[in-house]
């Protein structure tokens, strides 16, 4: 229009790749939590483990932010979610992920 050429680069880089599964994993983990009644402003402790790399870089980068989201107080380790209140495998991109949520360790 008027002479003006828009152009879009609609290739991924690993930057939004990388973004895409971070909002993909925030959104199944605030459906676990929804799923094991956890109160809304409720401070929570999680077990995390990937399959891939791709998805353990994802973590790696967005830590803190999926820790805030999802209001989480602390990542811990296997042997510290004894009984956890809620267990579950999500999938992500092209890999999955075990999830273990429990309201105090």
């Amino acid at each position: 229009e008027n002479g003006n050429t828009v152009v879009l680069d609609i290739n991924l880089n690993q930057a939004l790749i990388m973004e895409g599964l971070y909002r993909e994993f925030v959104r199944s983990l605030q459906v676990l939590r929804k799923d094991a009644d956890f109160a809304i402003d409720q401070r929570i402790y999680a077990y995390i483990e990937v399959s891939n790399d791709e998805l353990a870089q994802m973590i790696f980068e967005f830590k803190d932010k999926i820790k805030q989201e999802v209001l989480i107080l602390r990542m811990v380790e296997l042997e510290d979610m004894n009984c956890p209140d809620i267990e579950r495998t999500v999938e992500v991109g092209d890999g999955t992920i075990i999830v273990k949520f429990k309201a105090k360790v």
